[in-house]
């Protein structure tokens, strides 16, 4: 009996739902009673244990195309991490060299769903691998992961807030090989819900995602109000991770929206302020606005903040006209932006901006200027700041005595317009 033929007949004899899932609670039969199971299938074609719950063999039948029985125990030994190691690995191997198209698909679906158990092994190894294996399956299965994707997803969210950059990276990929098939705001409606995710990480790691499809993607892709309406509380979340990637999603927001079309941007910025009295939101949004400094994806695909945390004492002595944006990433809503009250030592504060890549580069001091068209297509909190700033006194650290004027742009931040 071949194996095409083994898994239709396992849907045809077995009492069980063609589209059969195991619930995430169940245990899978012994390793005896398995052996047994499968046997018995093997010779008769009926499944032994078809009138109790859903057993293995009709599971391991169903993934026999990608999945071999000696194979699958070995994926299963919760005592050795080795044999699971060794396991993922293999399997990476089989799918590397199969013919996709060729697998039923619902022994692909039954796959997808066997995944998630290797994702939460508390072996590094046997996790990292599973996901490799779930971003080979997304590129061999290319125009039809469109069927599937919804699956791959909730598959893929199991993995996020791992806090290490390899995994992040990974994971990033899964999503950024979906979209290219799917369409990404498709994507982001099943992934945006996770913001309220109660691990932190996992709020990070979702902005990330977001940010990762913007900068992927056309604009006119992308519902950009919803989006913005969905990542507004972000800007004052309690972790200052989150706020710092809320802001950076901002500027991106503001980048695509363009001139004349603010707000939706306007009015999810100033709900947010209202409902969680949080004063000073909008004057630290702007603050970042106004930097022109986006986020971006380097050459190797890592996703690189436009506003960089970097200590004090690596870049000098730096002053700003408008400190708004860092003052909240750092602090929060509850403590105040005025640089006259700050409560923490500069060791802990936030200065400097730029891509990732010029963290010990020394930057001349920075001071917002008005283009020369001032008070057209401006946000509120602009039009009554322009003002102050320019009046306000800018000390002279260049050699030259003279204060530099604007920020210097890297080759690869994307250009924005007033």
């Amino acid at each position: 009996m071949n194996k095409v033929s083994c898994v239709l007949t396992c849907e045809l004899s077995c009492s069980h739902s063609p589209s059969l899932t195991l619930p995430p609670t169940r245990r899978h039969h012994g390793s005896a009673q398995f052996a047994t199971c499968v046997r018995h299938f093997e010779t008769f074609g009926v499944c032994v244990f078809a009138a109790q719950a859903p057993c293995l063999c009709c599971v391991v039948v169903r993934l026999s195309s990608l999945i071999s029985h000696e194979m699958h125990q070995q994926l299963l030994d919760r005592k050795n991490c080795w044999n699971r190691t060794y396991g993922v690995e293999k399997l990476k191997r089989v799918l590397s060299e199969v013919d996709i198209k060729s697998v039923p698909c619902e022994s692909i679906e039954e796959f997808i769903y066997f995944l998630p158990g290797l994702l939460e092994d508390s072996n590094f190894k046997v996790m990292f691998s599973t996901l490799q294996v779930l971003n080979l399956l997304v590129q061999k299965l290319d125009t039809c992961a469109n069927r599937y994707f919804e699956r791959i997803i909730l598959v893929a969210l199991k993995a996020l807030g791992d806090p290490r950059t390899i995994t992040r990276n990974e994971y990033l990929n899964v999503f950024r090989q979906l979209m290219k098939t799917v369409p990404p705001q498709s994507v982001l409606d099943l992934v945006i819900g996770y913001l309220k995710h109660k691990n932190p990480r996992v709020r990070e790691d979702v902005l990330n995602v977001i940010m990762v499809a913007i900068l992927s993607h056309p604009e006119i892709e992308f519902d950009i109000p919803k989006l913005c309406s969905e990542v507004a509380p972000c800007l004052v979340d309690n972790k200052r991770k989150v706020r710092h990637f809320a802001f950076e999603l901002f500027a991106l927001f503001d980048h695509c929206l363009g001139s004349g079309r603010k707000l939706p941007f306007i009015n999810a910025v100033e709900k947010v302020e209202k409902n969680e009295d949080a004063e000073g939101l909008m004057a630290a949004v702007e603050a970042r606005r106004v930097r022109h400094a986006l986020p971006k994806l380097s050459s190797d695909g890592t996703l690189e903040y436009g506003l960089v945390l970097v200590i004090p004492r690596q870049r000098g002595s730096l002053y700003f006209a408008s400190e708004d944006d860092m003052d909240w990433v750092m602090d929060g809503p509850r403590v105040s932006s005025a640089r006259s009250h700050r409560s923490k030592p500069d060791s802990e504060r936030l200065h400097g901006y730029g891509s990732l890549g010029s963290l010990t580069d020394d930057l001349p001091p920075q001071r917002r200027i008005a283009s020369a068209g001032k008070g057209k297509n401006k946000l509120p909190s602009e039009k009554s700041s322009l003002s102050s700033t320019e009046n306000e006194p800018q000390p002279s650290n260049t050699p030259s005595g003279k204060n530099s004027q604007q920020v210097r742009p890297s080759s690869h931040t994307i250009s924005h317009s007033n």
